[in-house]
């Protein structure tokens, strides 16, 4: 498509995706992943900051693209425990 980049600042992209914005975000990523490349992981990992998202981010050595038992998933329980509040 050939459209214009959005031009907005912080503080009106906040305004716009207030719920967006405020909610916890808890990102998982295998270093070994064969489908996602690093570079996208990065791009990705970026922009969520610079938006101000509210992001939890892990990486997993030698994992592909899954998640990794139990490691991944004891981390995204501990996040919805202490980083949500769900018991």
């Amino acid at each position: 498509m050939d459209l214009a980049p959005l031009q907005l600042d912080k503080e009106e992209w906040n305004a716009i995706n207030s719920p967006l914005c405020s909610t916890p975000y808890f990102i998982g990523h295998g270093t070994a992943d064969e489908k996602v490349s690093v570079s996208l992981r990065q791009q990705m990992r970026g922009t969520l900051t610079q938006l101000g998202l509210n992001v939890t981010w892990k990486e997993y050595e030698d994992q592909g693209h899954w998640y990794k038992v139990p490691d991944e998933l004891d981390d995204i329980a501990s996040f919805l425990r202490d980083g949500i509040g769900i018991p």
